[in-house]
């Protein structure tokens, strides 16, 4: 590990900066940043993710990259060095500290009750048919709350779960409650069509479209079951509905 990674000028992003763990506010202009518009696909969701992972580390994330790539859930290296060489991060030689540690790693009394509820909290379900931490207050691309060391292989299905429940209680959306067998069986169609990566984009991409947030004649809003559907995550991914006035999805 060499010193520390922070993000520049992250004020810009800093949201409800008391809250355990806080939230970052992300303006859509970022997609007429050029810097931001020549980066690799990978490399914008990874770049987002670490904006989450500075808001939990007070904008001093330790400078290793494996680490980095475990605490978003990156499913492949993440290129530290690449957005450096673009400017949207800074190295230092100060060396983490105490504390350093991610809030999601919950250190003596960091945790509010909700979190600790989380702990205890266990899905009987996984890819693998051991049990699996329970969906509930992470961060996009973030670690569970779980009171135990998780291991260093990240279940992709379980991960993009998470994130769409951690989106809908931004956005207003209805939360899922369960990840059932037909739920997985989407999920993991999705990803293998479009990776992490795409699957966080599509989440990221519900916040332009009003009509999927309720905003439409109808109030109707999207749900999880509606983006598992092939043709309707693909519209949502390419903004089709940003201009929907009329009916249901």
């Amino acid at each position: 590990m060499k010193g520390v990674l922070s993000v520049k000028n992250f004020e810009q992003y800093q949201h409800y900066k008391d809250r355990k763990p806080p939230w970052i506010k992300l303006y859509n202009d970022v997609l007429d940043d050029y810097a931001f518009e020549v980066l690799p696909d990978a490399s914008k969701a990874h770049l987002m993710l670490i904006w989450l992972l500075a808001s939990r580390t007070d904008n001093r994330i330790p400078n290793d990259p494996e680490w980095i790539a475990r605490k978003v859930g990156a499913t492949g290296p993440v290129d530290i060095a690449g957005l450096i060489a673009a400017g949207f991060l800074a190295e230092s030689d100060e060396l983490p500290g105490p504390g350093d540690a991610p809030l999601a790693e919950c250190g003596q009394g960091a945790c509010s009750e909700s979190e600790k509820e989380s702990k205890t909290k266990k899905e009987s379900e996984s890819d693998t048919g051991s049990s699996e931490p329970a969906p509930n207050g992470v961060a996009i691309g973030g670690s569970v709350s779980t009171g135990r060391k998780r291991s260093n292989k990240h279940h992709p299905v379980t991960q993009a779960f998470e994130n769409y429940n951690l989106v809908a209680g931004d956005l207003g959306l209805p939360r899922a409650e369960k990840l059932t067998p037909e739920r997985r069986r989407k999920l993991r169609a999705r990803l293998k069509d479009h990776g992490i990566d795409g699957w966080n984009g599509a989440l990221v991409a519900l916040e332009d479209q009003p009509f999927l947030l309720g905003k439409g004649p109808r109030g109707w809003r999207a749900s999880l079951d509606f983006l598992l559907q092939p043709t309707s995550f693909t519209k949502v991914l390419e903004r089709a509905y940003a201009q929907e006035t009329e009916g249901e999805a």
